[in-house]
Formats: C-alpha cells, structure tokens, sequence
C-alpha cells in the first residue's frame, strides 16, 4: 500500500510560482477566427488582445469585425518581430 506524505523543507527550496499579470498581454500568429481570443473571453480571463496575424484578407476582416485591438499584421514571414507588441501569451495555429 502506498501512502502519500507532504514534502517538507527549508522555504527557501519551496519554488515560487511566476506572478501573474493583472492583465494577460496576448498575440496571435496564423490567427484564423481567434478563437483562443473567444475562448479567453469565455472564461472571464482579464486579457489584452495586442495583436493578430493572418495571410488571408478575409479572416482579418473576421478578426477585424469581432475582435478590434490595436495591430493587425498581414504577414508572419515578412513582419519585423521587434516592432511587434509585447505579449504574456503568445500564440500560432
């Protein structure tokens, strides 16, 4: 039979978790109908859509329509990456 037992040391071994901003800065690549922006919104999580990318015209005006923010690239391969915004989470696909 095995028995779980807390782990116990010195606090100073106990890893901190990262804090979390009060708002979530995110940017999406390849992003299609941004439903990691809907699923965001779904769960209430405090965010702020900072950018988007998509190739196809008519998904950026999808986005465009449903989710205004402040920068809408056209093109992953061609963007210059410093000058787009900070984000917390990131994500392509």
């Amino acid at each position: 039979r095995l028995e779980s037992r807390p782990v116990a040391g010195p606090p100073a071994l106990i890893p901190r978790m990262p804090s979390i901003p009060k708002v979530i800065g995110v940017g999406t690549d390849c992003s299609g109908m941004e439903a990691p922006i809907q699923a965001m919104q779904n769960l209430g999580v405090n965010f702020e859509h900072r950018f988007s990318c998509d190739i196809d015209k008519f998904a950026r005006a999808t986005i465009e329509a449903n989710f205004p923010h402040g920068k809408m690239f056209e093109d992953v391969t061609t963007r210059d990456n410093k000058k787009a915004p900070h984000c917390d989470l990131y994500v392509a696909g």
